[in-house]
Parts: structure tokens; C-alpha cells; sequence
């Protein structure tokens, strides 16, 4: 059984770890069932929502250390971090 992922807590500088839920969660789930890089227009589609809240989303999990971003050209190509 896969266990939770868990992001640092914003509210104690880091210090402590929080439970990945919500729309996050289901964004990472998708990210890691893709077999090749996707941008987030190509995300949104199957995650039914906007492509700018799924970059929104896919930022959100960069900064937490759970999606890697590359650039091609002028795209960001996405993945799940290992």
C-alpha cells in the first residue's frame, strides 16, 4: 500500500509535514500515471479543468518538490518527481 504525500506545513516555517489532498492530490495521481512528459493544456484535458489552473496546480507541486519541470522551447514539459 503506496503511503501519503506529505508537503511542509506553511504555517511552522517547514518545520513540520502536512497531508498532499484535494485538487493537488489528484493532479500528482494523474502526473504519475502519464508514461511521457506532458505540458498542461495536455494535463487538463483528462483532469477536466482549465489549462491555466493546471499550470497553476503543476507549479504549486514544483515548489513542493513533487513534479520537474523542463523547458522545450517555449513549453514546460512535466513529470512527476521521483
Amino acid at each position: 500500500m503506496k503511503t501519503a504525500d506529505y508537503i511542509p506545513c506553511s504555517h511552522c516555517d517547514g518545520e513540520g509535514y502536512i497531508e498532499l489532498t484535494g485538487i493537488h492530490a489528484d493532479t500528482l495521481r494523474l502526473l504519475r500515471e502519464q508514461s511521457a512528459q506532458l505540458n498542461g493544456v495536455e494535463l487538463a484535458r483528462p483532469a477536466k479543468c482549465n489549462p491555466t489552473a493546471m499550470n497553476n496546480r503543476l507549479a504549486y507541486l514544483e515548489r513542493n518538490g513533487l513534479a520537474e519541470r523542463t523547458r522545450y522551447g517555449s513549453q514546460s514539459l512535466w513529470k512527476a518527481a521521483e
